[in-house]
């Protein structure tokens, strides 16, 4: 799993009433659809409500161009599109406008964590803890810590952020965001019992909370319960069709042997995607690419993407290791062991990565490393 976007406590995300907008002039009805679009899309993911975010925005700053709260609740929309460089100018043009603002500070670690610019996101959250400790700073510095592997630090601090929420009297949404957090890192840590914990608490506070069912569906499907993992991701996905979900539930009906079904889900997904790379949208070609490498696509056009993304999106170690294995699979084993031992070299990484490490560098010849690749996969892998 992926992280999910850091909590909103930002002015960008505020209750807002519900709204019909179409052709009005005044900027306060397109602010508040703005925030109404941007809270949901941040929840769900969904980039349909953060495309609507950004448009609702966008006529904002039409109307009023050196609204900062409007430059700022672009980025979040860009941001959570994977508009990374959109979101990044975005943001520079609301510090610009409101250099002390600690919502835009901790905006602009999103971004640049979101980009791969581990440190640059964690001297800005770093700042912003320095201004505040509460839910907001100590879960970002969390997620910080995740990236670099530190497992146990990671959740620790996340407790500690979990706590922070509960004293000073954070949002639900905040502390379901929390708690879900506290559950992945768990996961990726091997705890399943942790992790299911986690989860469930998260959808306590926000019943439905897609990463939280998503999170609870992949450990039933660890634990061999297919048919109640692919019972929940149908649920989710009839909803929220994203091409990540509809992937996942994809692959569960192929292991519950429905393959029609399954050519349902992949089918939706890939014309998503699809639709999307096609108007020069670029949010989803890691996950175009990786599904053509898992379910018999076009590798050379995987490995096309996966070097676009890599180049044009982000550089976070997700972008080196889709790219490193998309080249292993295409042959081009020098540029896949340059360019996983770029990913590994940032100090994070799931079981999959070091699984794929410990292929590659076998393949270059590396015994040595290749053992260790797999020693490493293989503790993480070790579910409690």
């Amino acid at each position: 799993m992926s992280a999910n976007p850091a909590p909103g406590s930002s002015d960008f995300q505020q209750p807002a009433p519900s709204t019909a907008v179409s052709d009005t002039e005044d900027p306060r009805l397109w602010a508040a659809e703005g925030r109404k679009q941007l809270r949901e899309g941040r929840r769900t993911g969904a980039h349909e409500a953060l495309g609507a975010a950004e448009h609702a925005f966008e006529q904002v700053l039409r109307l009023k161009p050196d609204s900062e709260i409007a430059w700022g609740g672009m980025a979040y929309a860009r941001l959570g599109r994977h508009d990374f460089e959109g979101a990044l100018t975005a943001t520079r043009e609301a510090v610009r406008r409101d250099p002390n603002s600690q919502s835009l500070l901790a905006l602009l670690g999103d971004v640049h964590f979101g980009l791969g610019n581990y440190m640059e996101a964690e001297n800005a959250f770093r700042r912003l803890a320095d201004e505040d400790i509460n839910l907001q700073s100590l879960a970002r510095l969390a997620l910080v810590l995740e990236s670099k592997g530190d497992f146990e630090d990671a959740e620790a601090m996340m407790a500690d952020a979990l706590e922070a929420g509960y004293l000073l009297k954070a949002s639900a949404s905040d502390l379901a965001w929390c708690h879900s957090m506290i559950g992945e890192i768990a996961y990726q840590h091997g705890d399943l019992h942790k992790a299911e914990a986690g989860f469930r608490e998260a959808l306590v506070l926000d019943p439905g909370l897609p990463f939280a069912v998503h999170g609870l569906a992949e450990i039933h499907t660890d634990r061999g319960d297919i048919k109640l993992a692919a019972e929940m991701m149908m649920a989710l996905v009839e909803w929220l069709p994203e091409p990540g979900y509809l992937i996942q539930t994809g692959d569960l009906m192929l292991k519950l042997g429905k393959e029609e079904e399954a050519l349902t889900y992949f089918h939706m997904a890939e014309v998503d995607m699809l639709g999307d790379l096609n108007a020069g949208k670029f949010g989803h070609l890691r996950d175009l690419a990786e599904y053509w490498m898992a379910h018999g696509g076009d590798l050379a056009r995987a490995k096309e993407l996966a070097l676009k993304d890599l180049k044009h999106v982000r550089h976070d170690m997700g972008a080196y290791e889709t790219a490193a294995w998309a080249c292993h699979l295409n042959g081009d084993t020098d540029q896949a062991t340059a360019l996983i031992t770029e990913a590994l070299r940032q100090g994070g990484g799931e079981v999959r990565m070091f699984e794929r490490a410990a292929d590659i560098f076998a393949q270059s010849g590396n015994r040595l490393r290749a053992r260790r690749c797999a020693d490493l996969a293989g503790m993480r892998k070790a579910v409690n």
